[in-house]
């Protein structure tokens, strides 16, 4: 349920008008949620995910809004419950 809720935003009613890639949005989230412990910087998502650094900026700061992520002091991005 609450993976629903993350993708479709219905936990933040925050918008991110200029992203608008659900398929990636849902790919990231499978992986964080695959891969206990998973700690990337901006510019490794990037890389992982194929996107440019604009739209993976974009989409982290989706999930940090919905509450999904964190980005610590080191600004890596990690699960809540690991930081």
């Amino acid at each position: 349920m609450a993976f629903r809720l993350l993708l479709s935003g219905g936990m933040n009613q925050r918008a991110h008008p200029s992203f608008n890639r659900p398929e990636a949005l849902q790919r990231v989230v499978g992986e964080y949620l695959e891969m206990p412990g998973l700690s990337l910087s901006a510019s490794q998502a990037a890389r992982l995910w194929h996107l440019d650094a604009r739209q993976c900026e974009q989409l982290l700061e989706v999930l940090v809004d919905r509450h999904f992520l964190h980005r610590t002091s080191r600004g890596l991005y990690v699960r809540p419950s690991q930081h």
